[in-house]
Formats: structure tokens, sequence, C-alpha cells
């Protein structure tokens, strides 16, 4: 068997030495307007893993990518969302910079004390939903993703939002997309403030529509989360 990533010969899906390299991973973020969207990696970089969502196969390269980048996001969740003894919550700010450093993967500050207040172990607070996750070559990429981030404060939600618009966005301008719009349609209720899951984000349209369905319904979004930014400096 070969790599998906350099095709040398792999008794894995992806080489111990490409797993390695895609665990040194930073957080990226890239603003529309006040909403934010997190990114572990650009689109060139990972480019051939992306496109295996096509495939069967993808399912085993999408599952290690996710253990590598929303796993980590989570724990690292847990970690700076404390609550102490006096029951004010703290979060560690230290070293918040655009893009963090390789060596040390920090999770940026989105300032959830003003949205939680005091939290404790084992308390849902947000929910994870994937983009449109219905199943494709066999799997849904996005659902994949979103299970990655369950976790004592992170619940994740299937079957949520689905596209009603599934006109292929591969290549196409921003004007393209925002004439043909998803049309997202909400399945069920979300109990908590939203993370917003998806594989990869270009001009930000599906993200922010998703967004604005979900909040003309009522609910809150808190940011967005990506595997890939496909605006490179």
């Amino acid at each position: 068997m070969k790599c998906v990533n350099c095709e040398k010969f792999s008794t894995k899906i992806i080489c111990k030495n490409c797993t390695k390299i895609l665990s040194q991973i930073s957080l990226g973020r890239r603003n529309f307007g006040d909403f934010a969207v997190y990114y572990f990696y650009y689109y060139s970089e990972i480019q051939k893993l992306i496109l295996s969502k096509h495939h069967e196969y993808g399912y085993f390269v999408y599952r290690t990518l996710a253990n590598l980048t929303f796993r980590r996001f989570a724990e690292k969740f847990e970690k700076e969302v404390l609550c102490s003894q006096d029951g004010a919550q703290n979060i560690n700010t230290q070293n918040l910079n655009n893009n963090t450093s390789k060596e040390n993967f920090k999770l940026k500050n989105e300032k959830f004390a003003q949205k939680f207040g005091c939290l404790h172990k084992n308390q849902t607070l947000a929910n994870a939903l994937p983009l449109d996750d219905n199943i494709r070559s066999g799997y849904s990429h996005t659902a994949i993703l979103a299970h990655a981030l369950k976790s004592n404060f992170i619940t994740p939600i299937y079957r949520t939002l689905r596209a009603k618009n599934h006109v292929s966005y591969a290549g196409k301008s921003l004007a393209f997309r925002l004439k043909n719009p998803r049309n997202f349609e909400i399945f069920k209720k979300p109990k908590f403030p939203i993370i917003l899951v998806d594989d990869i984000v270009t001009t930000g349209s599906s993200l922010l529509e998703a967004k604005k369905t979900l909040e003309n319904a009522g609910f809150s979004v808190l940011f967005g989360l990506v595997l890939a930014n496909a605006k490179e400096n």
C-alpha cells in the first residue's frame, strides 16, 4: 500500500513520516467581519488529502486528519476553559498571535468567559455542527471532523444543517457562489452555541450563509473551524 500523501510504501493510509509532518500544526485565523474561522493548514499543504473525500479511502484519511487537528483542538479547548475556586472562569490569553507556532499549539482567546460564565467539567458549552453532512462515498467527511471535537465541553450534532443546492463551487468566484447560495435548511434545534465545521474555507460564503441561516432562526454561532484555508498569503 502507498501513502496517499507522498505515495511511498506504507502500511497505513498516511505514512509515519507524513503523519509526523502533519502533526506540526499551527492554528490560523481568517476574519469575515466579526466572524472568525480557524484553520490548521493551507490548502496547498494537504490538497491530495482533501481530495480523498471523493473516494471511499477518504474515510480513513479524514479520520487521521481529524485526530491530528480537531481532536487536539478539543483537548486544548478543554484545558484553556477553566473554572477557578472563586467561581470566576479563567482563560489562558498568553501568546495569542495571528498564527501560533508549530512548537506551541495555542487556542485563540474567544472570550468564552463573557459567553458562558463559570464552567465545570462535563458541562456542554457548544455544539459542533458539520455543514451539509450528507453521506457521499459511504461517509460524511464533515461529520468525521465534527465527531473528533467530542469532549467534555463540546457535543457534536449531526443531520442538522443540510444544503438544498449542491452545485459545485470548485474554482468558482465569490460572485458565482453568492448567486448560487447553498439554501441551507435546519432539521434539528441545537441546544448550545454552535461551532460550524467544514473542511475548507475559500471565500467564506458557505460558512457565512450557514451562520446567517442559524442566527435568523434564533441560534448562536461562535466561530468556524476548518482543516484548510484556500487563501494563502
